[in-house]
């Protein structure tokens, strides 16, 4: 009987596991919470049944097992990986298979979500000497497989339930057919990074620029009397004690806008008071300032100690292995945000400012479109930087160096909107500061200070989607009330033959070997798939030219000798070269802007260390010299302006790239050619193709444009097609732009040809224009220093006239270091004028041009600035643009005899009338700036003319003899009261 009831028994077992099914696993529904492993190896032994047409891993060696520990460090340990299988199954059964033999000795645990994974029930723990399958009874959506450490070594996992799992396929991808698929043009797309200390004239190179920001420049720097967090005052005009810098962020932003610049401003690092050492030193109240003020840490040490996570040690005290991804935790960090955005973003009515009493209470400035929070928080090596700080746990500071992807979505939903704004989270700070009742707490966060400012992810230090996705796991599923809150994603990488991995390099290779277009398509399909809204950027890449950096092309390949002047120019030309192509490539992959570190070095041009040399200009004490590679990207920027990648055109071969850039994706008005040799033989212009037919056909000819050192638009030359429409031209290694349609004027290097003007006005307005000659070149940072002054007073105007219309491109205005107040800027004519800008006219001493460059298309003949200061201290006015019109001004044409006319005409500039006095019979005819006769009189003693009705501005005033012919011409200026 028993026998038999063992049998049975047996039988209904064999039945209920033939019965099973094995739940297919796609790499959608799985995440890696650390970001870090090769989670695929965990689900790729598995067959797919025919109903599946999802892509799912594929096993090279089933032995294969899961590994987190990344460039030698397992500090991320112990490894989340959750499993979501979008409805809620039965599961009955999950088998883990061991990997890595005997030393397979780490604890895996598994949980369960059910339906919500922001709450876990343990279910077993799987060691060695565990059984490979576990029999269950229950139904979840999630399962989750914690990894305590790194020989918690699993090769396999395997999911049972009664019934098959029905997965999701990926989202389908968008039709990619022509330009319409990017979001912006190429002078958009082209950016840098840049830093406070860099004129913002050096950014005329790019049309983006991405600037790092550390938090404890406005609090303080190292000042130990700073009161922290609620009663935090920030100071946006700063001086650094370290090297006696002036930081006015007020100006800096500024200046950006008026050149056309679109900014992200990267806020990160840790205020200096939330960096304290209590689990090391026992003393809660000793941080980063206490540290270096007593000579603990050097400026250096003091600014690497707040790459930390910026959160209260005193309220969370610090522990290894913590976590840190409670939004509640990041609060008095968000206050920054809000204060930051209220005074640079577009809201002017933005209240509950907390600033410094020296500066100006104001608010919406709207020189900022974008804020990232952090910059790298996947960062690994933060314990190099650190562990010869004796009084530093180097352990401990690895790890408070890094985000996980959960901390950082946490910190991110508290700089966001303050995790909601919700009254929980008012509450938690009222309750932290109750003596703040009666005054009252400040709102923290980007959102509740300007809601239309862009929130940036901050960028990873790899090409890792694993790490986005986590993040956006945590937004699903801890804060579903909104979207996910980041306009942008962003990755750093930089091309070199460790292939990304910095560890592992030991010199730059091309963007076309390095395969940057093709690793930038894989996240461009994420992106296009999961996140199609948002926008993608690379915004950190680059090439040092100085022989011997890890980043820098190799000298032993280039050059006959490494540390010679003609190697160091030809690493100048290769790094130019490498990264033009790099920006053709990344925009050819589909991302939406491209960021190359760094807008200047960090050191010397000689230095051989990591990123040193890495920049478009030299190094501060060096003045911000314009390296080759600024040319070509300001020529590059200049030429595509306008235009957008075309995917549906492109020609590549392991000799040629050729890829179309078009301004109308349809009628293709203006199209651009971009072409040049992948290779890397040369490193210099010469042809490694002499003639080379372009696979199009042209009417009649075409414009061939080739970069330049020391010119910011390329020198150009005519492409004529044969009798067939072919044209033929050579090839080098650096790319050249055939151009079918127009092109703006050609430059000659930097000088645009200063558009010759006339002006008129109070005092000595002949001041203004009386140096064109000796101006330079602002637009490149390479300006003179004009001598002479217009001598006015609060309230004096000059009307200029450009002698025609003009489409103006840029506006240069020259004042003495010690000038104050304001200038207006006007544009139109008497009866229309439009303000342009106010301008400032405080100046730095190190580059006393002020650069206007963002006109908008305005057209116009005439300019009137008017002085709001008597110390506005104005010595010279340039103009750049294209002539659309030439109406010459004809005065003092009568000949030998002009000086001879006894003639006077006061006030001028007049209010209400002027006067004329005269010996003669004289003909008077006085016309508006636009031609028009407004008073035609007869003069010959003294005449008073009543001018109340005429508006103001500039006139004209011809004085003719008798027979009519013209004698002079006078200018005249009405102004206000």
């Amino acid at each position: 009987m028993q026998r038999i009831l063992y049998l049975l028994c047996t039988l209904i077992l064999f039945s209920s596991l033939s019965a099973q099914h094995r739940f297919v696993i796609t790499p959608d529904m799985v995440y890696n919470l650390s970001s870090h492993g090769n989670e695929e190896v965990l689900f790729d032994d598995q067959q797919l049944p025919d109903s599946v047409h999802c892509a799912y891993p594929q096993t090279d060696n089933i032995w294969n097992y899961f590994d987190g520990v990344w460039n030698g460090k397992s500090f991320q340990y112990p490894i989340e990986v959750v499993l979501d299988f979008d409805s809620t199954y039965i599961i009955n059964q999950i088998c883990l298979r061991k990997g890595g033999a005997l030393a397979a000795i780490g604890v895996t645990e598994i949980y369960m979500g059910g339906d919500d994974p922001t709450s876990w029930e343990l279910l077993f723990d799987f060691n060695r000497d565990s059984i490979p399958c576990r029999s269950l009874d229950l139904e979840t959506q999630f399962l989750k497989f914690r990894f305590l450490e790194p020989l918690s070594r699993i090769r396999e996992i395997e999911i049972y339930g009664p019934q098959p799992n029905s997965p999701t396929c990926p989202p389908t991808l968008p039709n990619v057919d022509d330009c319409s698929y990017t979001r912006f043009a190429m002078q958009e797309f082209i950016g840098a990074n840049t830093n406070f200390d860099v004129p913002a004239v050096k950014a005329n190179a790019v049309g983006f620029v991405r600037n790092y920001h550390g938090v404890f420049q406005n609090m303080g720097f190292a000042d130990s009397t700073y009161l922290p967090y609620p009663n935090s005052v920030y100071d946006w005009w700063t001086e650094n004690p370290f090297t006696g810098e002036t930081f006015h962020l007020d100006r800096f932003y500024r200046r950006f806008k008026d050149v056309g610049i679109t900014v992200n401003n990267v806020i990160h690092r840790a205020p200096p008071y939330l960096v304290t050492f209590d689990y090391f030193t026992g003393d809660p109240n000793y941080d980063a300032t206490d540290a270096f003020l007593e000579e603990e840490v050097n400026e250096q040490e003091f600014i690497r100690l707040t790459e930390r996570k910026p959160f209260s040690e005193a309220r969370y005290p610090i522990s290894a292995g913590m976590k840190i991804d409670r939004p509640e935790m990041y609060l008095e960090y968000a206050d920054f945000f809000h204060q930051f955005a209220a005074r640079y973003g577009s809201n002017a009515a933005a209240t509950q400012l907390k600033i410094a009493d020296d500066n100006p209470l104001i608010s919406g400035q709207n020189t900022v479109q974008y804020i990232e929070n952090w910059n790298e928080p996947d960062k690994w090596w933060h314990r190099s930087n650190v562990q010869f700080l004796d009084f530093l746990d180097p352990n401990i500071e690895e790890e408070l160096g890094y985000f996980s992807p959960f901390e950082y979505a946490a910190m991110s939903s508290a700089t966001f909107d303050g995790h909601g704004s919700t009254d929980s989270i008012e509450n938690i700070l009222r309750a932290r500061y109750p003596d703040s009742l009666l005054a009252g707490l400040s709102p923290v966060s980007l959102q509740t200070a300007d809601s239309n400012m862009h929130f940036v992810m901050a960028g990873i230090s790899e090409l890792n989607p694993k790490y986005i996705r986590a993040v956006k796991f945590w937004f699903d599923y801890y804060r579903p009330d909104i979207p996910f809150p980041f306009k942008a994603i962003t990755f750093h990488d930089y091309s070199n033959n460790g292939f990304g991995r910095i560890p592992l390099a030991d010199y730059g290779i091309s963007p076309e070997e390095y395969g940057l277009k093709e690793r930038l398509e894989a996240l461009v399909e994420y992106r296009d798939r999961y996140l199609p809204e948002t926008e993608i950027w690379l915004s950190e890449f680059g090439y040092d030219s100085a022989p011997g950096s890890i980043q820098s092309p190799d000298c032993r390949v280039h050059c006959d000798f490494c540390n010679s002047l003609a190697c160091k120019d030809k690493l100048l030309e290769i790094q130019a070269q490498w990264l033009i192509r790099s920006f053709l490539e990344s925009a050819a992959a589909g991302i939406d802007r491209a960021m190359v570190f760094s807008m200047r070095d960090g050191s010397d041009p000689d230095s051989k260390g990591l990123y040193q040399t890495s920049g478009l200009t030299t190094y501060r004490l060096d003045g911000f010299k314009n390296k080759p590679i600024w040319y070509y990207m300001a020529s590059t920027k200049n030429i595509l302006k306008d235009t957008k990648f075309d995917p549906s055109f492109a020609f590549v071969s392991d000799s040629i790239r050729l890829y179309r850039f078009a301004s109308d994706c349809d009628s293709m008005q203006k199209e651009i050619y971009a072409i040049w040799s992948p290779t890397s033989e040369r490193g210099d212009s010469s042809f490694l193709i002499d003639r080379f037919e372009l696979p199009f056909q042209i009417d009649s000819s075409a414009t061939l444009v080739q970069l330049l050192d020391g010119d910011i638009d390329g020198t150009r030359s005519t492409l004529t097609a044969d009798e067939n429409g072919k044209i033929f031209v050579g090839v080098s290694e650096r790319p050249q732009f055939v151009v079918l349609g127009d092109l703006p004027t050609d430059t000659e290097g930097c000088n645009c040809g200063y558009i010759p003007f006339t002006a008129a006005g109070s005092g000595n307005v002949e001041a203004l224009g009386d140096e064109q000659t000796e101006i330079g070149t602002p637009y490149c940072d390479k300006g003179s220093e004009p001598l002479t002054r217009w001598t006015q007073e609060a309230g004096d105007e000059v009307i200029i006239d450009l002698q025609g219309k003009h489409a103006l491109e840029s506006l240069f205005l020259y004042s003495d270091t010690l000038a104050t107040g304001q200038v207006e800027i006007y544009y139109g004519a008497a009866d229309n004028w439009q303000l342009f800008r106010t301008w400032e006219v405080d100046n730095a001493s190190t580059f006393r041009w002020k650069v206007y460059t963002n006109f908008d298309t305005i057209q116009t003949r005439y300019i009137r600035l008017k002085a709001l200061s008597d110390q506005v201290f104005l010595q010279e006015v340039a103009f750049c643009g294209e002539a659309l019109e030439f109406i010459p001004v004809i005065v003092n044409t009568a000949g030998e005899d002009v000086q001879s006319i006894d003639f006077e005409v006061f006030p001028n500039p007049f209010s209400q009338r002027f006067r004329v006095k005269t010996e003669q019979n004289l003909q008077l005819q006085v016309t508006d700036a636009l031609g028009k006769i407004v008073l035609e009189k007869t003069a010959n003693g003294a005449l008073e003319v009543d001018t109340e009705n005429w508006a103001n501005g500039l006139y004209y005033l011809n004085i003719l003899d008798e027979k009519g012919a013209l004698l002079r011409t006078e200018k005249l200026l009405k102004i206000g009261e």
